[in-house]
């Protein structure tokens, strides 16, 4: 109906570009100043939207790894790690109002804007469903001497800086970080890390994509160093660490440190570092033994390198429009977003996107 008297929506169904960067509230409001009131009338009633919803597929499980440790076994907090997402709308869309980015569905509420949000207003708090979850293939090593090297890419993060708070309080093996971001004000946590490379538990190796403003790991001095360099992708700095990477992947009886790898990110970060340390292996040990494929094969096979997103304590959080509850054995747990710790920690929200969870001691069955 609406596609033969709007405009617009005639030049979206024959766009080139799909989907069109726009939502369902532009759509809307697009038809409502284009469409003749009597047709308009004739298809929707603007005093009872219980149509409204139809419109609208229901939203799949956001999955987020909860990134710090706890010695708790019911943690009285946990922190998610949340980079906001953000698009401009389609220059169809130019006269609706207001004229705001596009969020993310999810990010965007557990990470709003403080530009444009107050973080701690809390009039408009919203109830959502949490689900946990713990996967078994990715966990920590059973040892806490051998190695661990861990490959992140923005926001996939998270899960390693509980790693590291765990291997911190309980290990004594080496803790290796490479870390794609786009740019320096992307970066989170550095302050952080910035400690952890100080203090000897950490040795980080940077890519920024798009920014020259690189960072340079220093053993001897336990620094990052500032550096102007061109940007580069994460396999870049996988290669010029090639030797190390090569014998962290090789077991100890092929030679190497048989230590244990773990990818967290997006599916190009995957294959980025997936490219980088094939090269590495190439370049180092293929000469020596078969392949880097069979190499990488072992290390699969001895569950040394693994895949996914998830912490130290191996819990998942999943996210949807509902109630904010987390399932535990055969009852649940309520769950609050702590607006306390969010007051406290507000750079976080601007800075570092960490949303903090309470945990509400009210069960229900």
């Amino acid at each position: 109906m609406f596609q033969n008297t709007s405009q617009t929506i005639q030049k979206i169904l024959t766009s080139n570009e799909w989907p069109v960067k726009g939502s369902v509230g532009d759509l809307l409001q697009t038809a409502i100043a284009e469409v003749s009131e009597h047709i308009w009338d004739g298809a929707f009633d603007l005093t009872n939207l219980a149509w409204l919803p139809k419109l609208i597929t229901p939203e799949v499980p956001r999955t987020y790894s909860i990134s710090n440790s706890s010695s708790e076994l019911l943690p009285s907090f946990i922190d998610l790690t949340v980079y906001r997402t953000e698009s401009t709308r389609d220059p169809i869309f130019e006269g609706i109002k207001p004229d705001l980015p596009l969020y993310g569905v999810s990010s965007g509420f557990l990470n709003p804007n403080p530009e444009r949000f107050d973080p701690y207003d809390t009039t408009d708090d919203q109830e959502v469903l949490i689900g946990v979850s713990r996967p078994v293939q990715f966990q920590l090593p059973p040892s806490p001497r051998v190695p661990l090297a861990m490959f992140a890419g923005g926001s996939g993060i998270a899960p390693f800086r509980s790693f590291l708070q765990k291997r911190i309080e309980t290990s004594v093996g080496r803790n290796i970080l490479f870390l794609g971001v786009q740019s320096r004000e992307k970066f989170l946590h550095e302050d952080a890390l910035q400690r952890l490379v100080r203090s000897g538990s950490l040795e980080l190796h940077t890519a920024f994509s798009r920014d020259r403003r690189g960072l340079v790991y220093n053993p001897a001095m336990r620094e990052l160093e500032e550096q102007d360099m061109d940007p580069r992708y994460i396999d870049s700095a996988i290669i010029e660490e090639g030797r190390l990477v090569s014998e962290l992947v090789m077991s100890r009886g092929q030679g190497g440190l048989g230590g244990y790898l773990y990818i967290c990110g997006s599916v190009s970060v995957y294959e980025t570092v997936m490219v980088g340390i094939k090269q590495a292996i190439r370049k180092y040990q293929a000469s020596i033994h078969s392949s880097a494929d069979l190499l990488l094969a072992t290390a699969f096979a001895e569950r040394r390198f693994m895949l996914g997103t998830l912490v130290a304590e191996t819990f998942t959080v999943s996210l949807m429009n509902g109630f904010r509850y987390l399932h535990v054995a055969t009852g649940c747990l309520n769950l609050k977003l702590d607006n306390n710790d969010i007051s406290a920690s507000s750079s976080y929200w601007s800075q570092e996107g960490i949303a903090h969870v309470d945990w509400c001691e009210e069960w229900c069955v």
